[in-house]
């Protein structure tokens, strides 16, 4: 009987086909790391993970948005390389949404 090959220390199990298969069709995962690999971007894939199993927890108060490179979607992909261009710095951003001293509701732009 064949045994498969031992893994080095610290290397971890892959996941199975399907779990593979999902990531793969999954377009977010893919922007997170394309941001990742931005000059701003590093980090970027753990924090939105962090601000998912936080907004899962019930832990905001008001709305967190973001990565803003995740989270805009282009209606014209002609263009998109406008965009691309002058907001490079700004897609590894979050937008909090607070509320103000005031009593309005504020956002405040966290990264990036």
């Amino acid at each position: 009987m064949l045994t498969p090959p031992s893994r080095p220390p610290g290397v971890p199990t892959p996941p199975p086909p399907a779990a593979r298969l999902a990531t793969l069709d999954d377009v977010r995962l893919q922007r997170l790391h394309r941001i990742a690999n931005l000059p701003r971007g590093f980090g970027v894939v753990e924090t939105a993970a962090w601000v998912a199993a936080q907004r899962a927890a019930g832990r905001f108060r008001g709305a967190v948005y973001g990565p803003i490179g995740a989270e805009i979607r282009v209606v014209r992909p002609d263009l998109a390389h406008y965009l691309e261009a002058h907001m490079r710095d700004a897609f590894a951003t979050f937008v909090v949404e607070h509320r103000c001293a005031f009593g309005g509701t504020c956002f405040t732009f966290w990264g990036g």
